[in-house]
């Protein structure tokens, strides 16, 4: 049963990083994807999602990321947590020196059918969260807080890219230069889990 339950959260990963962020190389940048090898102790970013996908399928994290970069510089970081409830997407902009300037962060609860989207704005190493909205999960109508939804614990919020456990794959601006198109640091993702302590 928990190995059908990671394998249908490793295809909700694949669906979310795919849906929110593309594919391989496109015009709107260089995109590497992230992956959180929990039997290994490491996380490995991969130049290829043909490459990538199959290995998060099978993982049993429940995290992966999608980073854009342009000219080698990453822009937008999506982390992406899954449950057999629920999917939280954080979507980062970042600037050239890596400060985190804007959080979008989606929740969609499968159980009680709604979503969450918040839109947090980051100065000075500050998190403020500025609007916050709730629909009915995928028609997007306008419904009511969901208290369920509200008391769930919440994901610590990244102010800057070296907080993000895989910083260093992101400092790499030549990832086409990596073998195979993979490289791997030895981390986890567990600084990112709803139950970890803030970021400081």
């Amino acid at each position: 049963m928990a190995t059908r339950v990671y394998k249908l959260i490793g295809m909700w990963l694949i669906t979310a990083a795919l849906s929110c962020c593309g594919s391989t190389e496109t015009g709107d940048g260089q995109h590497i994807y992230i992956l959180d090898d929990v039997k290994n102790n490491q996380l490995c970013g991969y130049t290829k999602e043909s490459e990538w996908g199959p290995l998060a399928a099978e993982g049993d994290s429940g995290f992966t990321a999608v980073v854009i970069s342009k000219k080698g510089v990453p822009v937008i970081v999506t982390v992406i947590a899954a449950s057999e409830d629920t999917t939280n997407y954080d979507e980062y902009t970042l600037t050239a020196d890596g400060s985190a300037i804007r959080l979008k962060r989606d929740l969609d609860d499968v159980t009680d059918r709604v979503s969450r989207e918040q839109i947090w704005i980051i100065r000075a190493g500050r998190a403020t969260k500025v609007s916050e909205a709730w629909s009915e999960y995928q028609t997007h109508k306008p419904v009511e807080q969901n208290r369920h939804v509200s008391g769930l614990n919440e994901y610590p919020v990244v102010v800057r890219r070296s907080d993000f456990p895989f910083s260093a794959l992101l400092s790499d601006g030549h990832p086409e230069r990596w073998p195979n198109g993979k490289r791997c640091v030895v981390g986890n993702m567990r600084a990112l889990a709803a139950s970890a302590p803030k970021l400081k």
